[in-house]
């Protein structure tokens, strides 16, 4: 089992749901940091909704011994065919040219975990400014490390219960 699916019995985790509903203009060139998770969790969903495909999205996250990062545009995922869920995570599933729209969404099928932090990143082609139409992402997070661990080992069995 993966232990995300131990959550309902353990103590010291919480949501993190963030709803962004409000247009968020980037200047080209421009890297903004989205969202920042300053705690150990897993990433479970994000969506961004762009009005420009060539506009970058970075996920930055810290493992114990380093850190990962994955960098998307609307345009590279339509490109590889990236145009339905996957197991890996991102796939475009809005491409419009007429509208303007691109909607870039991250749902891995295994939860992506981070040690310490989770970064969000959008940055704007050199050419021109872009438009954040939307953002939402859901996380887990570690609010509380220690009692976390001592939840699992009673739930385990390895601890009597406090």
């Amino acid at each position: 089992m993966v232990l995300y699916t131990y959550l309902p019995l353990l103590r010291g985790w919480r949501y993190d749901v963030v709803d962004v509903d409000r247009p968020i203009v980037i200047p080209a060139g421009t890297t903004k940091l989205v969202h920042h998770i300053p705690y150990p969790g897993w990433l479970i969903a994000m969506m961004c909704s762009l009005n420009n495909p060539y506009t970058d999205i970075t996920l930055k996250y810290c493992y114990k011994g380093g850190e990962y990062s994955a960098n998307f545009m609307p345009y590279s995922l339509k490109e590889a065919g990236m145009t339905s869920p996957n197991p890996g995570g991102f796939w475009v599933s809005r491409y419009d040219d007429t509208l303007k729209v691109y909607v870039v969404m991250y749902m891995p099928t295994l939860y992506s975990p981070f040690a310490s932090k989770c970064d969000i990143y959008v940055t704007a082609p050199t050419t021109s400014s872009i438009t954040i139409l939307n953002y939402s992402s859901v996380g887990i997070i570690i609010e509380d490390v220690d009692d976390f661990i001592k939840s699992f080992q009673e739930v385990l069995g390895v601890r009597k219960k406090a």
